[in-house]
């Protein structure tokens, strides 16, 4: 599977970050780029469990490219 230059770009980023707090911060970083979701998508089946804050996300498209929401 290959992959969009952006997601391998990010991907070598994270790989080469030190440590889970630098992972996690690019994490956050990277999310906040992401397009805002509407009230509709706000939405529990979108919710993103296991995450200590309440964050929701969407994937748009079934091949490359796609589209994050979040």
């Amino acid at each position: 599977m290959s992959l969009p230059a952006d997601a391998v770009t990010a991907l070598d980023t994270f790989q080469k970050a030190a440590g889970w707090e630098q992972r996690a911060r690019l994490l956050m970083q990277w999310g906040e780029r992401l397009p805002a979701l509407s009230d509709a998508q706000m939405c529990d089946a979108n919710r993103v469990h296991g995450c200590e804050s309440q964050v929701c996300a969407t994937v748009i498209g079934s091949s490359a490219p796609t589209v994050m929401h979040g």
